[in-house]
């Protein structure tokens, strides 16, 4: 199986994922197991060697105490290996597999209503910071909008219910895909490039890494007395042969990525 790509413009192995999850339906499957084991009643014997044989009883007692301790373990690695998931989806580049979950959670947290005018009813559930602007979509990145509300935080666009969730490649996917395509192949790119003021030019780029900036390394560009509002954003650093020297390009303004 192919690689996969984040929103932080990180690699996983998709069959790495793919042995997670197997890894978490084996350890729910032996905990089922065992609560039913555990669950199991006693036998015709078995109760009357209760009544009578004080050694039996402990005998019984401990072994439903190591049953109890092995479906705590299975437990705990269930849940851990979960939480090794959700880590990778939390920088999903589109809506996670685990999205649903994750839309019950927040409904759970909001009340079933909307953030924006506190209506209920039929409700979609919002990146509040878009994943092409450094967002991600744990939970505190998540708000519920009302299709109204929804549309005007997007501009004007009009959302559907039924059209709330959309499986294809987002458009930052398929960007930190071919960048890091670029990156392992030792490859220029050229874009187009849109400035924060608009205008816009074609660079060709030797790349050199991608990452997201934190605050201290936006200041270090910028300088320190920019007030800086959000911080990892998605940035490629290289060499740009317009400039002619190294120069960090936000990814969400680079538009018609194309490899040379």
């Amino acid at each position: 199986m192919t690689d996969g790509v984040l929103v932080d413009g990180s690699v996983f192995h998709k069959r790495c994922l793919e042995r997670l999850k197997r890894d978490a339906e084996d350890f729910k499957f032996r905990e089922q197991r065992l609560l039913s084991e555990l669950r199991k009643p006693l036998g015709f014997i078995d109760n009357i060697s209760m009544i009578f044989f004080r050694s039996r009883q402990i005998e019984l007692l401990a072994a439903k105490q190591h049953l109890a301790e092995r479906i705590r373990v299975a437990r705990d690695e269930h849940e851990a290996t979960l939480a090794k998931i959700r880590l990778i989806y939390d920088l999903w580049p589109t809506y996670p597999p685990d999205w649903d979950e994750r839309q019950r959670l927040t409904n759970a947290r909001d009340h079933y209503s909307c953030n924006g005018c506190g209506i209920t009813g039929r409700l979609h559930l919002h990146h509040m910071r878009a994943l092409s602007e450094g967002g991600t979509n744990r939970l505190e990145n998540l708000a519920l909008l009302c299709e109204k509300c929804h549309s005007a935080q997007h501009g004007g666009r009009k959302f559907k219910y039924e059209d709330r969730r959309i499986n294809e490649p987002s458009t930052i996917e398929k960007k930190i895909e071919l960048l890091n395509k670029a990156l392992s192949q030792n490859k220029d790119v050229r874009f187009r490039y849109k400035k924060p003021d608009g205008s816009t030019t074609t660079r060709k780029v030797t790349p050199s890494e991608m990452r997201k900036l934190t605050v201290p390394g936006l200041q270090s560009l910028l300088g320190r007395k920019i007030k800086i509002e959000k911080e990892g954003k998605l940035c490629l650093f290289g060499y740009c042969h317009l400039r002619k020297a190294k120069r960090t390009f936000a990814v969400h303004r680079m538009q018609r990525i194309e490899l040379c």
